[in-house]
């Protein structure tokens, strides 16, 4: 085993470039779990005005405007917020380009802001998450909700250090593994494209992970009453099973 350090800021930098952006399009875009998402969010506020936190290139967002609701999406990188602006054809998701750790906009009278797909896991401390929580208390009007997407710390199984085959085509074998620290609840994942007579591909990224102890806490300082918890969209009961985690919050 190699002791090394690194870099975890510069890690996640390294893949919101446009080559992660095509390759995310390309292998992760489509999630069976986004029809269940979109209802899920239009239920808590139809028609009403809501603010996507990483919206990438529009998974949730643009089925989430063509249901009647008006959308902001934030994201720091640029690659996918340009493939969001490809596929909005009728522009009618509002995009921003920032960090969800800290953000001001003009509007600050939203009914919803969800940040999915773990998204809250690419915050690297809790400086940052608690800045989270903060700009969206901020955005929100009188009892608006925060939904979360994220890890299940309680029953999320860790594989460490173990490469596992995560896809398959014509020539193509995608590996995907992680790493973990336990003391400082950080994530270190991986994922490798080999490709039939093509240079091997490595991205990786890292995670801060939080106990729910530690989420609501977080959360109650910054303004926010726990009001639900799921173990996926499609509203199964949480148990120490359950790897992920849909967590409701509404602005006191």
């Amino acid at each position: 085993m190699l002791f090394m350090k690194p870099n975890l800021e510069e890690m996640n930098k390294y893949i919101y470039g446009d080559e992660w952006a095509n390759l995310w399009q390309k292998y992760f875009a489509y999630r069976p779990t986004t029809n269940d998402a979109v209802k899920f969010l239009s239920e808590l506020a139809p028609n009403g005005k809501v603010l996507e936190l990483g919206v990438g290139s529009g998974r949730i967002a643009l089925p989430l405007s063509e249901s009647g609701m008006r959308v902001t999406g934030l994201d720091s990188s640029t690659a996918m917020l340009s493939y969001l602006q490809k596929n909005d054809q009728k522009n009618a998701v509002q995009v921003v380009v920032g960090n969800a750790e800290k953000f001001e906009l003009k509007d600050k009278d939203f009914d919803l802001v969800y940040f999915v797909s773990w998204g809250l896991h690419a915050l690297l401390s809790e400086e940052k998450v608690r800045g989270c929580f903060e700009s969206v208390n901020k955005h929100l009007n009188n009892h608006g909700l925060f939904v979360i997407e994220c890890m299940h710390y309680e029953g999320y199984k860790f594989s460490d250090r173990t490469l596992q085959i995560a896809g398959m085509d014509t020539g193509l074998a995608v590996l995907s593994g992680e790493m973990r620290n336990l003391d400082a609840q950080l994530l270190l994942n991986t994922y490798v494209f080999l490709r039939d007579n093509e240079t091997p591909r490595v991205h990786t990224s890292a995670s801060h992970y939080w106990t729910t102890e530690q989420l609501d806490t977080m959360a109650g300082e910054a303004g926010f009453d726990f009001v639900q918890a799921y173990g996926s969209w499609g509203k199964i009961s949480l148990t120490n099973k359950t790897p992920n985690m849909i967590r409701l919050y509404q602005r006191k």
